[in-house]
Parts: C-alpha cells; structure tokens; sequence
C-alpha cells in the first residue's frame, strides 16, 4: 500500500491528465 501525506489545498500529479486535491478535512473523513 502506498501511503502519501499532504496537507488541505495541496495536491498531487498521478499523470498529466490526473490531479488530486485535498479540499476538506473533518475528523477522520478526508475530501478529495
């Protein structure tokens, strides 16, 4: 399992096409 950390408002590039964000953190519930 790969396990990355980032913080609200940070993101990270799988690929050109793929970004995934962090927009919300509640708890333990994490959006992205």
């Amino acid at each position: 399992m790969l396990v990355l950390t980032r913080k609200l408002g940070e993101s990270i590039a799988i690929d050109d096409h793929i970004k995934i964000r962090v927009v919300q953190i509640k708890g333990k519930q994490v959006r992205l």
